[in-house]
């Protein structure tokens, strides 16, 4: 009787595993797992605006030190490829993947839970290394759960390729839009340090799930030096150096943002709490750009989407100049319902925009070198971010725009919405069409021989899959919403 009670609730697992794994997009535990690691951008989102009021009222510091402050808290976020580079070649444990992700977890969680317990008579040098901590973890987890997305893309189609960033970006966006608004709520209703405690919770999700990451024993791993030797052999490619500067000239476009929101703070009179939402409906546009062209862009070719998707953008970024003028007021539009709607459709526009890139870098990124290569194209990126911030900082000064004195804002938006057009001079950078098979070389078919030698050795779960089955019902919701 015990063994026929075993056998059908061994059957009820397997039938419950099997409908986990149907689902074309949670192919696989470490998708699922790729997917928590994305809300844990969410630890950024929910602490950014009492991070600026814990500095600014408990610390009374001025802006511009305030302004270094920041900058030395995102400073470990530039280290991505670093860690991208031991997170390939140097396993701990024999792991590449889960036990990178504990140790970025486990500083993220208790960098913030620390955070929670102090109280105000903390120096100003402890909160910032422990924030400084925290993005430390927080970009270790990124660069493992890039890596993941890109590992479950290996022996996939396009169309599934661009399925699976998809339920990567959509969680994060998700997270996004929740943690925004969240946090402009809670500013108004409990302390900074309580909101930093309820952060720590996110970490730790992750913390938790990162013992169920799959791994296969690799029998051949590359060293430090191999491997930046062959990202650099990769990344001279035509395929990938080509798309790499047009991802950094389209990044170095400046932005009227700064100027706007001194527009809207000092003269519009804008609460904290209209940003957060701002936050939220943005980080909703960009999750509709991504499903529109899932939807309906993914078969058309690169160049041609983005050409048109930028001539939208440059106009959209125009529409500012409504809300300078006042003319929106003349119209009886509100001027948050406006500042809402064009932000947002900016966001909508520059996903679709932007999306291909990440889907073609996937497609064309090497075994063995996940991390190094995603985290290359992020460091272009945020290079040219940088770059396109001194460049609107200098446009600012020049149009004499003050935080009282907005009479060349105006000229500096129409200058910001004609420079968005400079990156189609050159989208003959872009492919025409998003690759079908995957870059591969000598040292990926090495890869893979050693990994068929360690068939069978994968790990696996035994009591652990109670857990796992309590985490896929925690975001079982997001089956229906992403039916295609």
């Amino acid at each position: 009787m015990k063994d026929e009670q075993h056998n059908a609730f061994q059957g009820l697992l397997t039938f419950d595993e099997s409908l986990l794994y149907s689902s074309g997009h949670f192919s696989s535990r470490n998708e699922l797992i790729s997917c928590i690691v994305a809300m844990l951008h969410g630890v950024e989102v929910l602490t950014y605006l009492p991070t600026l009021y814990l500095y600014k009222d408990d610390f009374k510091i001025s802006p511009a030190l305030l302004t270094f402050i920041l900058g030395l808290i995102r400073l470990p976020l530039n280290s991505k490829l670093l860690l991208a580079f031991m997170s390939d070649s140097v396993p701990i444990f024999g792991s590449r993947r889960k036990s990178y992700l504990a140790i970025g977890s486990f500083i993220c969680f208790s960098s913030m839970f620390v955070l929670g317990l102090l109280n105000e008579s903390y120096s100003i040098v402890l909160t910032t290394l422990l924030f400084a901590l925290c993005s430390l973890g927080s970009a270790l987890c990124s660069v493992i759960g890039e890596a993941l997305v890109i590992e479950c893309a290996y022996k996939q189609s396009t169309d599934q390729v661009t399925k699976t960033i998809s339920t990567f970006y959509t969680f994060r966006k998700l997270t996004f839009a929740a943690m925004s608004y969240l946090s402009s709520v809670l500013m108004m209703i409990i302390k900074k340090r309580e909101i930093f405690m309820i952060s720590s919770s996110l970490p730790f999700c992750v913390f938790f799930t990162s013992f169920f990451i799959q791994e296969k024993p690799f029998g051949y791993y590359l060293t430090i030096k191999e491997q930046y030797n062959r990202l650099v052999s990769f990344a001279s490619k035509p395929e990938i150096k080509n798309p790499s500067i047009f991802l950094f000239i389209s990044m170095i476009v400046p932005s009227a943002g700064t100027a706007m929101f001194y527009f809207m703070t000092e003269r519009l009179h804008f609460q904290p709490e209209i940003f957060g939402r701002f936050s939220a409906f943005q980080a909703i546009a960009s999750l509709f750009g991504i499903y529109c062209y899932l939807l309906f862009f993914r078969n058309i070719s690169i160049r041609r989407l983005f050409v048109w998707t930028t001539y939208l953008v440059a106009a959209f970024c125009s529409l500012s100049i409504v809300l300078v003028k006042r003319w929106n007021v003349v119209l009886g539009i509100p001027d948050k319902a406006f500042a809402i709607t064009d932000t947002s459709l900016i966001q909508f526009i520059g996903e679709m925009n932007s999306f291909p890139i990440y889907v073609m870098a996937t497609r064309l990124c090497p075994r063995g070198i996940e991390s190094s290569m995603y985290s290359f194209l992020w460091t272009v990126q945020f290079l040219g971010m940088d770059i396109s911030t001194y460049i609107s900082s200098g446009l600012t000064h020049l149009f004499g725009i003050q935080s009282h004195n907005f009479k060349g804002l105006v000229p500096m938006i129409v200058v910001c919405a004609a420079a968005q057009l400079i990156p189609n001079f050159f989208v003959s950078l872009l492919p025409k069409e998003l690759p079908t098979v995957q870059m591969d070389d000598d040292v990926t078919a090495t890869i893979d021989e050693a990994e068929e030698e360690g068939q069978g050795n994968e790990i696996q779960a035994g009591s652990e899959i109670y857990v796992y089955k309590f985490c896929i019902l925690v975001v079982s919701f997001y089956k229906n919403l992403v039916q295609v």
